[in-house]
Formats: C-alpha cells, sequence, structure tokens
C-alpha cells in the first residue's frame, strides 16, 4: 500500500521525476566512466614501471629492501641463472646493480640514480633503452659507455658526446 502511494506520487509531476531521473542517470554513467578510466589509468602505469624497469620479480639478499646498500649485493653468475631457467615462469633475466651518486661537468654537479646494467641481457627485461632519443644504446659489456637521461644533461648544461 506505502509503496504504491509512493509510486503515484513520483509521478504526480512527470516533468520533475523525468529531470531527477535523468541527472540520476547521467551521475551514474559519469561515474562508472570516471572509474573505469581511473582502473584503466593504474593498470597502465603498473605496466609502464614494470616494463621500463623493475620487471616482474626482483631477487635481493635479505635486509636490502629496508635499507638498500651495495653492500648487499651479490654476485650474479651462473648458478642462479640456471636456477632462474629451471622455474619455468621466468621468461628472461638481468642484473642490475643501483645506487647513488653525484655527477659532474665543469661546474655544474646533480644528485642521480646510477644503475649498472648488462646492455647484452637488459633488452630483454626492460623497454627503457628502446626509448633512447639521441646518441646510441652501448652494446659492449666492459665498456665506459652511459645512458643519460635528457633532463640531467640539461641540468648539467652538457650535449651528448
Amino acid at each position: 500500500m506505502l509503496l504504491k502511494l509512493a509510486w503515484r506520487n513520483v509521478w504526480r509531476n512527470k516533468r520533475r521525476s523525468v529531470i531527477t531521473i535523468l541527472a540520476v542517470a547521467f551521475a551514474a554513467m559519469l561515474c562508472l566512466a570516471m572509474r573505469g578510466l581511473q582502473i584503466g589509468t593504474y593498470e597502465l602505469n603498473i605496466i609502464n614501471s614494470v616494463e621500463l624497469f623493475s620487471g616482474y620479480l626482483q631477487i635481493q639478499k635479505k635486509g636490502y629492501q629496508e635499507r638498500p646498500s651495495l653492500q648487499k649485493s651479490f654476485r650474479f653468475d651462473d648458478k642462479l641463472r640456471e636456477l632462474c631457467a629451471q622455474t619455468g615462469h621466468i621468461v628472461a633475466v638481468t642484473p642490475r646493480v643501483l645506487g647513488d651518486g653525484l655527477i659532474s661537468f665543469r661546474d655544474q654537479s646533480q644528485g642521480t640514480a646510477i644503475i649498472a646494467v648488462d646492455p647484452q641481457t637488459e633488452l630483454q627485461v626492460s623497454t627503457i633503452l628502446t626509448k633512447i632519443s639521441a646518441g646510441e644504446m652501448f652494446t659492449k659489456p666492459d665498456g665506459d659507455d652511459i645512458v643519460v637521461g635528457y633532463k640531467l644533461l640539461d641540468n648539467l648544461k652538457a650535449d651528448i658526446g
């Protein structure tokens, strides 16, 4: 009985009811669209960060995550490479050494993150080296070449070469 009375009251003023229903429907559609955009953006950010740098899995010494230090690094040898290959789920493996440092050019200096990589295997894991827009990627594992971000070059007032 109460539901029937409420339903009649809603449609007593049809114009007001239609406008209200359309406003609620539009707001619900907008909320769904924004939520979909938000979830898609989160997913894309995760994929980009994984593909550009960290990969899906990292092997670290105990305690490294809490207090990163070069003293907590370990030798990446053939035994470790074979162990990773035996799991069956790991597609590619590459060693990296991370550190912080100060880089200087003439009278300019800048704090920076330093990442040592194996150029032969890095391209199998990360896409960051494919984003080089000027100069060329280093190829010799024992060379002294470096890849520097354009923002760091700009801050140091330096150029390629």
